[in-house]
């Protein structure tokens, strides 16, 4: 049968439609979320307390519904790593009162991410609704063969535990070793999966030992002091664990995916995970073999960075398209990441009057958030760290093009530029958002100078 979206049901006629039997009509049924016929049923408050009391932060993130579990849930309970794998048909219902039996039926969600809080936090999206929703199914499924494409390379780390929004990050006891690696990584196409270590202490997590854990792509910047990229409490946490923590260096993470169901990693990598035991490779990246392949294109995934964007492998890919429906896709999504992601792209638009802060220009379709320091996960996307940007300015800045002294928030221009139409803009005042102190601006903008100095320090090759 059928659920139509938008059409309301009370959980009784769900029940009713879908010949559940009487003393199958409990429990869950009541006040959760049930699983029946290998399917899930989520009857949600959205901007009100439940029949409980607790008062859940459902909310409406456009399209988007973001849904939290019960009180204590976490991603690695099985039902919660089942949602997460898209493997499970999902359907909302969903009400703005909850003293209202009805509610309305959005449709059958897919989840795009999940963030590893207590409750966990899901984000789901809605495809189709306009054809209604059958019960049956799965949802679109996200698996390293779609991430690689034909080109990309796949390699693998230890780690302590998944990537996390905490530690948006890989680690390296030195920087050489972070350096050696980025010289084979190409950010556009390659992956590395991280693998949870076999030492009680490092992985404290019974469910993370020896399991083959995310799949991340890393920031093409090159390494960065670990304490500048992940949380404060993070890194507080790592120094009263070990003292001074010995991994000073870290690429970090753009985007990450965790496996659905963490997979021993000697069952289906058996060669890769014999290699990341040798000594010469303890905290270091290893090509993943070529014959544990097979075993991992297609697990299922389910997105932990960043919530707010739909990545897309193929849109930074130099493939061509196989169709205008599918270029004018990669097109759309291209502009998104480039744009910046949905939250913090709205919070300059803001904080700027949604007028570009170096020309004024107001057509919110040209502007785009760009960060000063560049993006490494949640923490960076901060009003103090963003300029709303024309796009071609935006494009200059992120190639040292433009920059921005950060003594007096002056705009100069690279040699190159000077003669041309651009030449205009010298020495013009960058326009400060609302609320931010040019202090702090100026902050992020030192940072960032700093950052891009010890790059170009960096020679091509190095030796010990």
């Amino acid at each position: 049968m059928t659920f139509e979206p938008g059409q309301i049901y009370t959980r009784n006629e769900v029940q009713d439609l879908l010949a559940v039997p009487p003393d199958k009509r409990q429990g869950q049924w009541r006040n959760g979320y049930p699983k029946y016929a290998g399917q899930l049923f989520i009857f949600c408050n959205v901007g009100a307390p439940g029949r409980t009391g607790h008062d859940y932060a459902n909310s409406w993130d456009g399209d988007d519904l973001v849904w939290e579990g019960r009180t204590g849930a976490t991603a690695d309970q099985p039902l919660m790593r089942e949602i997460a794998s898209g493997s499970l048909p999902i359907h909302v219902f969903w009400r703005s009162d909850n003293s209202d039996p009805s509610f309305i039926y959005r449709g059958l969600g897919r989840p795009v991410s999940v963030e590893r809080t207590i409750p966990v936090r899901f984000r789901f999206s809605f495809d189709g609704e306009d054809e209604g929703a059958q019960v049956r199914g799965a949802t679109n499924e996200v698996t390293l063969r779609k991430l690689l494409g034909d080109e990309g390379q796949l390699f693998a780390k230890s780690e302590f535990a998944p990537v996390d929004p905490s530690w948006p990050a890989l680690s390296f006891t030195h920087r050489k070793i972070a350096d050696d690696f980025t010289q084979h990584f190409n950010s556009q196409r390659d992956f590395v999966l991280v693998v949870g270590t076999s030492d009680p202490k490092s992985t404290e997590n019974p469910a993370h030992r020896s399991r083959v854990l995310s799949v991340a792509t890393l920031n093409e910047n090159g390494p960065t002091a670990t304490q500048d990229v992940i949380s404060e409490l993070a890194w507080k946490q790592a120094v009263q664990k070990w003292g001074r923590p010995r991994w000073e260096w870290s690429l970090g993470v753009v985007a990450s995916f965790d496996f659905a169901a963490f997979p021993e990693a000697r069952r289906v990598m058996p060669q890769t995970y014999s290699a990341l035991g040798y000594l010469g490779n303890l905290g270091r990246c290893v090509r993943v073999h070529e014959d544990d392949l097979a075993g991992l294109l297609d697990l299922p995934l389910v997105r932990v960075l960043p919530a707010s964007l739909p990545f897309d492998p193929a849109a930074a890919s130099d493939a061509a398209p196989i169709s205008l429906e599918d270029a004018r896709r990669r097109a759309e999504v291209s502009i998104a990441l480039r744009q910046g992601g949905a939250a913090f792209r709205a919070a300059l638009l803001r904080a700027y009057g949604s007028k570009c802060a170096i020309t004024h220009e107001d057509a919110p379709e040209a502007l785009e958030a760009a960060h000063i320091v560049p993006y490494l996960g949640p923490q960076t996307d901060l009003v103090e760290n963003g300029i709303l940007l024309r796009a071609d300015l935006h494009t200059l800045f992120d190639r040292q093009l433009i920059d921005i002294d950060p003594t007096n928030l002056r705009v100069s221009l690279a040699p190159s530029l000077r003669p041309t139409t651009y030449g205009k803009l010298e020495g013009r005042t960058l326009t400060l958002p609302k609320g931010v102190e040019a202090r702090a601006l100026c902050k992020m903008l030192r940072i960032r100078r700093e950052l891009l100095d010890a790059k170009a320090a960096v020679p091509t090759s190095a030796s010990e």
